[in-house]
């Protein structure tokens, strides 16, 4: 759903920098897909370990998901409010 440049790649140049796609995270060993309540980050943002990236909505809960990584939010391919995401 958004795609984490790094953080030495920002400024290359040229459209995107070299980019790492994340994948929307399992909440539970049960969870195939969830909704995308809403960004708590921008395309741009800079990005730290335990930051929130956006809530995420399952069957059962509203979760944080949070940064594992650091760099910046290069794209938003999915938007709030987007239902079904693998």
């Amino acid at each position: 759903p958004l795609l984490l440049a790094g953080a030495r790649a920002l400024g290359s140049g040229g459209g995107l920098p070299p980019h790492e796609p994340l994948e929307m995270p399992s909440l539970s060993p049960t969870m195939t897909e969830g909704n995308i309540a809403a960004w708590k980050k921008a395309e741009g943002d800079e990005i730290a370990p335990g930051d929130v990236l956006c809530e995420i909505e399952t069957d059962k809960a509203t979760m944080d998901w949070e940064s594992v990584e650091s760099g910046y939010l290069a794209r938003i391919i999915v938007q709030d409010g987007a239902q079904g995401v693998p």
